[in-house]
């Protein structure tokens, strides 16, 4: 960054010291979709519609809530709750995969050992 090295120490001398703070107000400052507070989901079956005489066709009813107090309810066909349920789990078993990986375990170790050593020695 073509920082002079006597300006660069005191600049990261700051941002070792105040690490914790500055991760929570950026934390709290971030714009973010809601997070997901709740899930509940059930399954209703149609037994009648105007159209046909008997339908006997299963729909999932889902209710979401978010963290800002906000309640979303839809409906969607069997077929598409069970890919949801498949991708989430996807999901879920790549990021355990990625967390358990010999390189992130450390890389997160190195990072603490760097902070805790920066933290009082500067």
């Amino acid at each position: 960054m073509l920082v002079p090295p006597p300006h660069s120490a005191l600049i990261i001398s700051a941002l070792r010291s105040s690490r914790l703070s500055l991760q929570s107000s950026f934390s709290l400052a971030a714009v973010r979709a809601p997070s997901l507070s709740s899930f509940r989901w059930r399954v209703d079956v149609s037994i009648s519609t105007e159209s046909l005489g008997k339908a006997f066709k299963p729909t999932v009813l889902c209710e979401v809530g978010t963290d800002d107090g906000r309640t979303r309810t839809f409906e969607m066909p069997v077929e598409q709750f069970h890919n949801l349920r498949y991708s989430v789990a996807k999901v879920l078993r790549n990021m355990e995969e990625i967390e358990r990986h010999p390189i992130m375990r450390l890389a997160f170790q190195a990072d603490m050992e760097a902070f805790e050593k920066g933290d009082g020695t500067e």
